[in-house]
């Protein structure tokens, strides 16, 4: 449910709702290519939490005028308790604004104003996402259960410079400003030259030669080799900046299918925890091809059936595919990946094939792979039986590729190698995804940890 952003003004304080949030490196705070980045996605304020590895955006905002604060910054900076929080309130112009907070932080999806059909809806999604959960629920207009009274002119008052939103940095400004820089010196040195030609004029018409003064051609020339650098310099930070920004992006392709795992496992836990535990092995092997899991029949849900949702084919093995159509990723998300990749791994042929099922090759589809196993008071369970757990049972994921990336390149002056970028994909994600690469010096690269 995607809107443009407003501010709405509380006595002389303007408060901007609509923003859209992104989880950013945690290492790391906004740099100059993350910024650049943003612009070119044709979006023009920006807002970030305290650590800035989390950052709300939003493109033009109508009516613009300074300062303007993040609502839901401003929720979370004086009126979060910790916790997944719900603040519901009533709006000028009959319009409601629905933001979301978890351990005090907005959430992805849940930063909006709007009416109030499209404000319901958004309050019955984010319910039936933290069903289970324990929920404060704050708000003026009594659509909450157990809501806890508070009016919108209490909440949006005096807020902290903190969540003043910014304006993102234009690089096409920056280029002019340093070609202008360039034209000066250029003028500047033939303002020299044409100097030194009418003072040997002079010297021819008056047979000696008058004072000098200005530059001389030294100085000049050092000038004009500092200008050199510094332009070499800001094209080199830029190219590394923006080849980051695009590791970082393939990383937030990662973290982004993880989250929507996760938002899976919690709506469909019940029905996932009695699967049997084989049904979580993934079939992908270097060399060869693998044989397919005996009977995917018993890896489907039922509940969600029974209430009109289709299971997925195998349910601890949810796809992007089948995680769109249960509306756990956004409808225009790809399943694939920005840098190219091998085609070494092979997956289970069907049955019947020929000549049969064990020799020959089978390249796995490129694309994302989501394993979910099942826990039982910190044990792995396997068998292919209904499972079962007697104290508490956890569901753990893991998101990764199919295909391995190829880190061959080795980069330049100017270009980060594959290798350094696959780094830093993996540095951002962390404990969340799994990056599989070809590489000699590292077998477990070459498809040992495909189960």
């Amino acid at each position: 449910m995607n809107q443009n952003a407003l501010w709405i003004s509380f006595d002389q304080y303007r408060f901007v709702l609509g923003m859209e949030w992104r989880l950013l490196d945690s290492s790391e705070k906004l740099v100059r290519g993350t910024l650049s980045k943003l612009r070119r996605e044709g979006l023009e304020w920006y807002a970030s939490s305290g650590l800035q590895d989390f950052v709300g955006i939003c493109s033009s905002i109508p009516e613009s005028k300074k300062p303007m604060y993040s609502a839901a910054l401003h929720l979370a900076d004086q009126w979060s308790s910790g916790g997944v929080e719900l603040f519901v309130f009533g709006m000028p112009e009959q319009r409601v604004a629905v933001v979301a907070l978890n351990a005090g932080r907005p959430v992805p999806g849940f930063d909006f104003i709007g009416n109030m059909g499209e404000a319901q809806s958004l309050i019955e999604e984010f319910e039936a996402m933290y069903q289970g959960t324990s929920v404060r629920r704050v708000g003026d207009l009594g659509l909450l259960a157990d809501e806890e009274q508070l009016s919108a002119q209490t909440v949006f008052d005096q807020p902290r410079a903190e969540t003043k939103l910014k304006q993102i940095p234009s690089l096409k400004a920056l280029l002019i400003t340093v070609g202008f820089m360039v034209l000066g010196l250029g003028v500047l040195a033939g303002l020299y030259y044409w100097q030194i030609h009418e003072r040997e004029s002079l010297v021819i018409a008056r047979g000696k030669a008058p004072k000098q003064s200005g530059f001389s051609l030294l100085e000049i020339s050092l000038v004009i080799a500092l200008g050199t650098m510094v332009s070499i310099g800001f094209l080199y930070n830029q190219s590394q900046d923006n080849q980051i920004s695009n590791a970082k992006v393939q990383a937030g392709y990662y973290l982004t299918v993880n989250d929507a795992v996760g938002k899976y496992m919690l709506t469909y836990f019940d029905d996932l925890k009695v699967i049997p535990p084989d049904c979580a092995q993934v079939r992908l092997t270097a060399g060869g091809v693998p044989s397919a899991i005996a009977s995917t029949t018993n890896c489907k849900f039922t509940s969600g059936a029974a209430s009109g949702v289709k299971s997925p084919k195998n349910a601890l093995q949810p796809t992007v595919a089948e995680l769109k159509t249960l509306t756990m990723l956004d409808s225009s998300f790809r399943d694939g990946f920005l840098w190219t990749t091998l085609n070494t791994v092979n997956s289970p042929k069907s049955t019947p094939c020929s000549p049969n099922c064990t020799t020959g090759t089978n390249p796995a589809a490129t694309q994302f792979v989501n394993r979910i196993q099942l826990w039982c008071n910190g044990s792995l369970l396997t068998g292919s039986a209904t499972a079962t757990c007697a104290t508490t049972m956890q569901l753990k994921s893991l998101t990764f590729n199919s295909q391995p990336f190829a880190p061959t390149d080795l980069g330049s002056f100017f270009k980060l190698s594959r290798n350094e970028m696959l780094s830093t994909a993996i540095n951002v994600m962390g404990s969340n995804g799994f990056m599989s690469l070809e590489t000699g010096l590292d077998s477990e690269g070459r498809g040992m940890l495909y189960g």
